[in-house]
């Protein structure tokens, strides 16, 4: 047989010999060159905003706290209604005799006169009753409304209102009317007028009106 020489002393003509390097210290796994030992994996990156045409949830709509205070706006309405019953409606004078007629047909003054007048109609005389019925109505709404803090209350108190207005309107008309009519019968010796309940009632309708036509718009209207 033949022997063959030795891999490891195995070389080139000219080739100096093979120097077995000592064993180098090589780097860790996952170490970089220019990488810093202790290396910390960087932040999260800010959320990018959406790119246009990117689907976006729908905004969530946020309720406005309603404004109850807007329905002390009718109350006074309420209150000025319902005072106007009670309070004169018909002026009357004849040869130095006086008599006063509120809305709930009591009647303060000369008793003949008072016959007089009434037989002449009596315009207006406890009509207050109807005046004071709608302003019972429209407080109760107005309460309710206070209490539950809902808006719906006053769409129904600017009904009562409407036919607030239109019967003291008219109250105001028929009550001049008649005591012109008194007036003229008695040959010019005696003058007459509407009270001031029925002016007093006719603002509190007003108001009630408006104030609840307010309450209705502004209930929910985001404070500046």
């Amino acid at each position: 047989k033949m022997s063959q020489p030795p891999q490891n002393n195995y070389q080139q003509p000219g080739q100096p010999p093979y120097q077995q390097q000592p064993n180098a210290a090589y780097p860790p796994q996952g170490y970089y060159q220019g990488q810093q030992p202790g290396y910390q994996p960087q932040q999260g990156y800010a959320p990018q905003p959406a790119y246009p045409g990117a689907y976006a949830a729908p905004a969530q709509r946020v309720k406005v706290p309603g404004n109850r205070n807007l329905y002390f706006i009718p109350l006074i309405g309420v209150i000025l209604l319902a005072a106007g019953a009670f309070l004169p409606w018909i002026n009357l004078t004849i040869q130095n005799q006086s008599i006063s007629i509120n809305g709930m047909g009591s009647v303060s003054g000369n008793a003949e006169l008072a016959a007089l007048y009434n037989s002449a109609g009596g315009g207006g005389a406890k009509d207050g009753v109807i005046a004071l019925s709608l302003a019972v109505n429209s407080l109760i709404l107005v309460l309710v409304g206070l209490l539950t803090k809902a808006r719906g209350w006053a769409i129904a108190t600017i009904v009562f209102g409407v036919f607030s207005i239109g019967l003291m309107a008219y109250e105001v008309f028929d009550v001049n009317r008649s005591t012109n009519k008194v007036a003229t019968d008695s040959a010019g010796l005696g003058s007459s007028s509407g009270g001031i309940g029925l002016y007093v009632g006719l603002a509190g309708a007003i108001i009630i009106l408006i104030g609840a036509i307010v309450t209705v718009t502004f209930f929910r209207k985001k404070q500046a």
